[in-house]
């Protein structure tokens, strides 16, 4: 005896099944992000591991570079000093945010040193930008506006 509708149960299953699993490798791929982006905003050399560039570097389409425990999304200008960026083929997903692009600089300061600094350029206004990634932000209750920024000062 033929068992009705038992062909589109399986198929369906196997469409749902599908769909689940797509669905969780993109939770799991935008949960991966926010916290990549809260080390990110803890300014410091935990950013700089592998697993962060991979997360960051979706398909290895970027360049990389890696020293010791280290590694980075490579995107020097060639210059010693001066700013670079460099566009993410596809943009990132965080928060609602679309990050387009990476970047990094740093400034001579003379006898104080070389300051180093990197970041991300999200589409969308500053407010908004800051209001979606404010709750990924590390230790947030200092993430305030500025005058053309929005940062999080130094402890006193």
């Amino acid at each position: 005896m033929k068992k009705p509708h038992s062909g589109f149960t399986c198929s369906l299953a196997t469409r749902l099944f599908a769909t689940a699993t797509v669905f969780l490798a993109t939770v799991a791929h935008a949960s991966a992000l926010e916290s990549a982006f809260t080390t990110f905003s803890q300014c410091d050399g935990s950013f700089f591991s592998p697993d962060i560039v991979a997360v960051l570097n979706q398909g290895n389409a970027l360049p990389t570079g890696q020293g010791g425990k280290h590694a980075w999304l490579n995107v020097s200008n060639g210059y010693p000093l001066g700013d670079a960026s460099r566009p993410f083929p596809h943009p990132l997903d965080v928060a609602g945010v679309k990050l387009l692009s990476y970047t990094t600089g740093n400034t001579d300061l003379g006898r104080s040193g070389v300051y180093y600094y990197w970041g991300f350029i999200a589409k969308g206004n500053m407010d908004e930008v800051s209001q979606k990634l404010r709750p990924l932000v590390f230790d947030n209750p200092r993430f305030r506006a500025g005058y053309e920024e929005f940062a999080r000062p130094s402890r006193s």
